[in-house]
């Protein structure tokens, strides 16, 4: 692991850590800070609209307050996507380490991992985070998938559309019309940052699905009336 390389002789960090197997981030992320590798993982999601872009929070350890990330971190991840980098990209200024991940170049999305390291690192050791923080992200998406704030007439679609319900279905249900379905659902593509119907159900699944299926076996959602 990243946190055995500071126990190491500085002769022996050359040697890539071992990678984790079946672990959670936070079980991950904790590991690493009681052994004094970091102080913190704070992960973002960029997505670019039309006019400029959005920053949303996606996962942190420890759990606490999201402050926006610094500035020159959002600017250069955002460049590195637009320029079309080999992702991911790394920028190390101590005891600041930032890793971007290009997730979806239409529309673009990318992840912005900000870490805060508990002391100065060289530029291999920095190197050596940014191989691994591959394994890392890749755990992160399966255990905790990134999922955005979603109106209520949006969640209500998206909960539908797991349901196995078309869109003329919905739209009956609504009382909208099809078009104005169609348009949320392609809103609801980008922000999940996915291209189509079926990679949008393949994320609905991961986020809102488990809390759907808890649901249904605890109670009925019931919702209040109006006298």
């Amino acid at each position: 692991m990243w946190s055995n390389l500071q126990a190491q002789p500085a002769a022996c960090r050359g040697a890539a850590p071992p990678r984790h197997a079946a672990a959670s981030p936070f079980n991950i992320a904790r590991e690493w800070r009681d052994q004094g590798w970091l102080r913190q993982i704070k992960v973002y999601r960029l997505r670019r609209q039309c006019k400029g872009w959005q920053v949303a929070p996606w996962w942190r350890y420890p759990p606490g307050r999201w402050p926006a990330p610094p500035r020159e971190f959002i600017a250069w991840a955002q460049r590195q996507a637009i320029c079309g980098k080999q992702h991911p990209c790394h920028v190390f200024l101590p005891p600041h380490l930032a890793i971007s991940f290009l997730l979806s170049s239409a529309p673009v999305h990318v992840a912005l991992y900000c870490m805060e390291l508990s002391e100065g690192l060289g530029d291999q050791d920095a190197l050596l985070l940014h191989l691994r923080a591959s394994d890392f992200h890749a755990i992160l998406q399966a255990e905790e998938p990134f999922h955005p704030q979603l109106i209520p007439c949006d969640l209500r679609i998206a909960q539908m559309l797991l349901e196995g319900l078309g869109q003329s279905e919905v739209a009956a249900r609504l009382g909208l019309s099809e078009s104005t379905v169609r348009s949320r659902i392609k809103a609801l593509c980008r922000r999940y940052g996915v291209a189509n119907r079926r990679a949008l159900l393949s994320c609905l699944l991961k986020t809102i699905g488990p809390a759907q299926r808890g649901a249904r076996h605890i109670r009925p959602l019931i919702r209040p009336t109006r006298e």
